[in-house]
């Protein structure tokens, strides 16, 4: 549990066994046992199981304590938190097809938000 690329390995082979509870089970056990400074990427890829397989508030949940777990760390990782247009969109693509082209989520990624 307290190497970061054994627990992806196993998420991604529970993940295809199609076992949503045992990988959020064993995602929520390494990182707490995980120090900050490892545990970026364990952090990263549940954010992505939730957007993927979770519904809108165990995401927002997962984003959040993601936040708040890694704000003691560098500011690079802070910064790499922020919630972008890219991830939102990402949970609507289907292997190479997106809901919209990178202009126009670029476009939409300089829109002011009223």
């Amino acid at each position: 549990m307290q190497e970061p690329g054994y627990v992806l390995e196993y998420a991604d082979f529970l993940c295809r066994l199609n076992d949503d509870r045992n990988v959020r089970a064993l995602f929520e056990r390494a990182l707490s046992l995980l120090p900050p400074e490892e545990s970026v990427e364990v952090w990263k890829r549940f954010a992505q199981f939730e957007q993927i397989y979770g519904d809108l508030s165990s995401m927002l949940k997962v984003e959040q304590r993601r936040k708040e777990a890694l704000s003691r760390t560098s500011e690079d990782a802070v910064s790499s938190l922020e919630n972008t247009l890219y991830d939102v969109v990402s949970r609507y693509n289907y292997m190479d097809l997106w809901p919209c082209s990178s202009k126009e989520l670029d476009y939409l990624s300089r829109q002011e938000v009223h």
